[in-house]
């Protein structure tokens, strides 16, 4: 016997549901697996939600059980189903807020998604309306009017307009001029098609690069990283897959990342390939497009809703089997995984900041294991975390061979003043080379902000609720956030204590 019990997590923003719960399927809604999106009645309302499990059998008798009112025509992998549902118990969050990131775009809470596919009427040239273009008019007019009529001037355009390659009927009649009665007219007589097909919507950004550009010579350092992604593709089950690429700025990281999404796409699998910013995202999938062409889809929070739902559906078909974006990229629906690839992994912006407030990078993990992945994150300056766990490769040099800025550490605490003798001698050099100079401060200021330490005051700013800083040469505390002043005290207001503390 099949299994004719959906176990359903209602989309609900209520934080006190103790799900799943059982519904009965019977009739065409027998075939349903885990990922189904269903309308389901619950309560007095009709909500949304995902079947995360099917059974043979309920704990309540079969007569108690309700039956689901539809099925939307999408779903979710069931991949990423235990991941959505991973999610929300890792970070204290309810399973309708799990799921909800890994929704196709436009899902929305209803029986009627607010993104579907979009389709459009398409015309092009049958086999009798290509053999009717000529040279000239004359002869396309004679050649084309096989039914003993004659073509006009507008439906010779038509026709030409055509010539290229399909279009859509509303954009053939922007392009000749002419009537959809006249492009009616012309089906009709057999010189062109007309059939109603998918469109997709393409981000603005995937008009650069065309793919198959050629590969970088690598260099040492290069080859071996990419053979120790190569080792972890071909791991033993259960074996540790994650690396960190510590490679200098300019070590040439992205090029092992090309590579090993190559790898990846010669056996049968796919990428993912993680960006810490939407702005980075065009950037970085031009890289990508230029290597791999249609093979890479990018999904941000940025595209249009239409836009967003395409390149899923795309992911979701195996159309494109690489996805560049930033942290919410993680949830793509692709299939067969083979690598995971977090850029700039020490970036703050892979932590989400509304509910579930979730880490990209360990989901990456996570997701990475669950699917025997290899994870490669890479950096410049890794966590403390990131050196801790992962193996580490490194890219010690630059690719061009330029070697790195000397660095030169100053103990400052021993030193009087604001700068260190060693740092005022190298600004005096850049000075006397008549070169510039850049100094970054920490802060700015002497103490971050001033207490009593008998009575515990601390000065705040009426404006701003932050503590002042203390310019000791101006005599100022300042305000950095609104820029309100005021003298620095010899004394407290409160209490006339002598006794203040400069902090930090």
């Amino acid at each position: 016997m099949g299994a004719v019990i959906a176990k359903v997590e209602p989309l609900t923003t209520a934080r006190v549901l103790r799900g799943p719960f059982d519904y009965r399927l019977a009739g065409a809604m027998e075939g349903i697996g885990v990922g189904a999106l269903l309308v389901v009645p619950f309560g007095p309302q009709r909500v949304l939600g995902v079947v995360v499990d099917v059974a043979e059998h309920s704990e309540l008798a079969p007569e108690r059980l309700v039956e689901p009112l539809a099925a939307l025509e999408r779903d979710v992998p069931a991949e990423l189903v235990r991941l959505g549902l991973w999610v929300a118990e890792e970070y204290c969050s309810t399973p309708a807020r799990g799921l909800g990131l890994v929704l196709p775009p436009g899902t929305g809470k209803g029986s009627r998604p607010r993104v579907g596919t979009r389709r459009a009427l398409v015309a092009a040239l049958s086999d009798a309306g290509g053999d009717g273009r000529g040279r000239d008019g004359d002869r396309r007019g004679q050649a084309a009017a096989a039914d003993g009529r004659r073509l006009g001037k507008r439906q010779l355009d038509v026709l030409d307009a055509l010539s290229a390659g399909p279009l859509t009927v509303s954009e053939l009649v922007r392009l000749s001029g002419c009537s959809r009665s006249a492009v009616q007219a012309l089906e009709q007589r057999g010189l062109l098609t007309i059939g109603r097909e998918e469109l997709r919507r393409r981000p603005s950004e995937h008009s650069v690069g065309g793919g198959d550009q050629p590969a970088r010579a690598l260099s040492g350092a290069q080859a071996a990283a990419l053979d120790q992604v190569l080792a972890a593709f071909d791991a033993p089950a259960g074996a540790d897959r994650r690396l960190l690429l510590h490679g200098v700025t300019g070590s040439g990281k992205t090029e092992v990342y090309l590579r090993s999404v190559a790898a990846a796409l010669e056996r049968g699998r796919s990428a993912i390939v993680l960006v810490p910013e939407i702005a980075l995202t065009p950037q970085t999938a031009s890289r990508f497009r230029e290597r791999f062409g249609a093979e890479v889809a990018v999904l941000h929070s940025k595209l249009g809703a239409g836009e967003r739902y395409d390149e899923w559906v795309r992911l979701r078909r195996g159309e494109a089997r690489v996805c560049v974006g930033p942290r919410s990229a993680i949830f793509a629906p692709v299939a067969k995984l083979g690598l995971i690839v977090v850029d700039e992994e020490h970036d703050a912006s892979y932590k989400q900041e509304g509910d579930p407030r979730y880490d990209a990078r360990r989901v990456a993990e996570r997701r990475a294991e669950q699917s025997e992945a290899a994870l490669v994150a890479g950096t410049a300056t890794p966590r403390p975390e990131s050196r801790e766990r992962l193996a580490r490769v490194a890219l010690p040099e630059r690719v061009d061979g330029r070697r790195l800025p000397p660095v030169e550490l100053v103990a400052s605490r021993a030193a009087p003043g604001a700068l260190h003798p060693r740092t005022r001698e190298a600004l005096e050099q850049v000075r006397s080379r008549g070169q510039k100079a850049i100094v970054l401060l920490n802060r700015r200021g002497w103490s971050s902000f001033l207490s009593c330490r008998d009575c515990g005051r601390a000065w705040s700013c009426p404006a701003c609720d932050v503590t002042l800083v203390l310019h000791r040469e101006a005599g100022r505390l300042c305000c950095h956030h609104c820029g309100h002043a005021e003298a620095a005290p010899a004394a407290c207001p409160d209490c006339g204590s002598v006794s203040v503390g400069r902090h930090g």
